[in-house]
């Protein structure tokens, strides 16, 4: 498998329905949306926060993308893990990207070796790629955390509808019972899209999480602040960003 980062933890979940979990993370290259992508060229500040994991013009491949065997990816886990199973604590493992789905049965297998050893997993996904890319259901986890792009949130209007919204993927999503959904807003403009999305595709709003946008704590504090009552009269869970809060804007944590 190609990751674009590594390992990283101990450390918690930082958003949606697992919110301070302890966990492990591995984050791996590549996707196939391109948020906040100019025209021109370049990423916008206020697009996609891990564009080091597919934008090569400013995150040359061979500098950000490297190789390793779903032995290797275990063994650094189980070892950086210690702390917690030492204290008769459950492992949890945490698989983002990127979009972790463009590699497949690398990450299927990985998954599964994971909740062999009775660590609990989760995987991001912007919903557009089905599950059944990872394998069969042996080889999912425990929770798919996902995320869809907004015409009018972090996407920016870099991918058509067509790209970010595809109706079999969504049905497959939701047909694992897996499923939490987590969606990035900006202002109460957003929760009209969100509500769109609901409504068209049956989500169960028990299932469901806004997540103030924000890369900074006044950032995240300000959306948070304009988004929290809009949020509550529909009934929707909010989610923070807890990393945000703690490490600021740091990769690896």
């Amino acid at each position: 498998m190609t990751r674009g980062e590594g390992t990283f933890g101990g450390t918690w979940q930082g958003e949606g329905s697992r919110l301070g979990t302890w966990t492990m993370g591995v984050r791996v290259y590549g996707c196939n949306l391109h948020c906040g992508l100019l025209k021109g060229s370049g990423v916008r500040p206020d697009g996609c926060d891990t564009a080091h994991t597919w934008y090569e013009q400013d995150y040359p491949r061979q500098e950000w993308a490297y190789e390793a065997s779903v032995d290797q990816v275990l063994a650094e886990l189980e070892r950086r893990m210690q702390p917690r199973l030492r204290r008769g604590g459950t492992g949890m493992v945490f698989v983002t990207g990127g979009e972790p789905l463009v590699q497949e049965a690398a990450v299927g297998q990985l998954l599964r070796a994971c909740r062999e050893r009775g660590w609990r997993t989760q995987i991001a996904t912007n919903d557009t790629l089905p599950p059944s890319r990872l394998g069969g259901p042996d080889c999912w986890p425990d929770d798919f955390n996902v995320s869809p792009k907004l015409a009018t949130g972090i996407n920016r209007g870099a991918d058509p509808a067509s790209k970010r919204i595809r109706p079999k993927a969504i049905a497959e999503l939701l047909a694992t019972r897996r499923a939490v959904w987590k969606f990035v807003a900006a202002d109460v403009d957003n929760l009209d899209e969100i509500d769109w999305w609901i409504e068209r595709f049956g989500l169960p709003i028990d299932n469901v999480w806004v997540m103030p946008e924000g890369t900074s704590t006044a950032g995240l504090t300000a959306h948070t602040q304009q988004l929290a009552e809009a949020v509550l009269a529909r009934g929707l869970n909010l989610t923070t960003r807890l990393h945000i809060l703690v490490w600021g804007a740091e990769r690896g944590r």
